[in-house]
């Protein structure tokens, strides 16, 4: 929802927040399916870098105790 709310043609994403955008277009599909043409369908725009690095060079998590507070 808070996808569709903006009624995005691109969303800006890391690699592992593409099975949201697919969901959300989805959804899209099924509403202007039933009520007609509202929402687009927003497609995965994939950043340069997929996933930023924590304080020690790993993906940034914070069971890696590396994140940025």
């Amino acid at each position: 929802a808070d996808i569709l709310m903006y009624k995005p043609r691109w969303v800006p994403v890391g690699i592992d927040q593409v099975p949201h955008v697919e969901l959300t277009r989805e959804v899209a599909r099924r509403f202007n399916h039933t009520f007609g043409a509202v929402f687009p369908e927003p497609e995965a725009k994939l950043t340069e870098i997929p996933k930023v690095p924590g304080t020690d060079g790993r993906k940034m998590s914070k069971s890696f105790d590396n994140a940025i507070y």
